[in-house]
């Protein structure tokens, strides 16, 4: 309840706030200071340039996600058997951020690093990837997240998810010292491969044996906590709809 509070309050919370000291701000102008008609012009003049401005960023974000979704397609399409998987970490590691309590730029941070933590695969071969399915590994492997952030590093919108891109792979194999966002994207990765896709070589594990396989890693407590929390959340997101 707490978190849900201070979530609304972040979002809706302050543009009442604001539109409440616009009303005042208007009142003061045509009452106290006698502008009367004119205080429309004052105080909604620099609000419609602030809104053009909000409709163009916000269009250079769908702009944004639009060039994203085509990276994560390929990554799909280069390795079939991650259909899907980007968007289900992407989903758990925002969850699981805000439930940590991290600020708003530290969650979208956490999501857009689950969403591309595997981009890295594009620049292997295709063989290499798919012979994860049959549980061979390539030494060229374990380079892919620092190859990510290579090829995400002139995105300047990225640069806070880039340190849990290249980490995230070592922060799944217990606590070493990573970014927070690191550690969420690490787990909830790890999570998604046992529980859906299945580890190279290895079997899908219902959610339980997953949750305790991760522990057996020896990954933070908090962590495993808000994977669990964000795990029921997505269930009960699922049920609804």
């Amino acid at each position: 309840m707490r978190q849900q509070v201070a979530t609304m309050l972040r979002g809706t919370g302050v543009g009442y706030l604001g539109f409440a000291a616009i009303a005042f701000s208007m009142v003061v102008l045509w009452k106290v200071a006698a502008l009367g008609p004119v205080a429309v012009i004052i105080v909604l003049a620099p609000l419609l340039v602030a809104q053009w401005a909000y409709r163009q960023h916000a269009e250079e974000r769908r702009g944004q996600e639009r060039a994203l979704e085509v990276l994560v397609a390929a990554v799909e399409a280069k390795a079939p058997h991650l259909a899907g998987h980007s968007g289900r970490v992407a989903e758990l590691s925002e969850y699981m951020a805000e439930h940590l309590g991290l600020r708003s730029q530290a969650v979208g941070d956490a999501r857009m690093a689950g969403k591309l933590h595997d981009v890295g695969l594009t620049s292997l071969p295709t063989r290499v990837v798919r012979d994860t399915l049959l549980g061979e590994t390539s030494p060229a492997l374990a380079t892919y997240p620092t190859r990510g952030t290579r090829l995400l590093g002139g995105l300047d919108f990225l640069a806070g998810a880039l340190p849990a891109i290249e980490t995230h792979q070592a922060a799944a194999k217990g606590p070493s010292g990573v970014p927070v966002e690191a550690r969420i994207v690490g787990a909830a990765d790890a999570y998604d491969l046992l529980t859906v896709v299945g580890e190279p070589g290895g079997a899908v594990l219902p959610p339980q044996d997953a949750l305790d396989a991760l522990v057996a890693r020896r990954l933070d407590s908090e962590v495993i906590e808000a994977l669990e929390y964000a795990v029921a959340r997505r269930d009960r997101a699922e049920t609804a709809r």
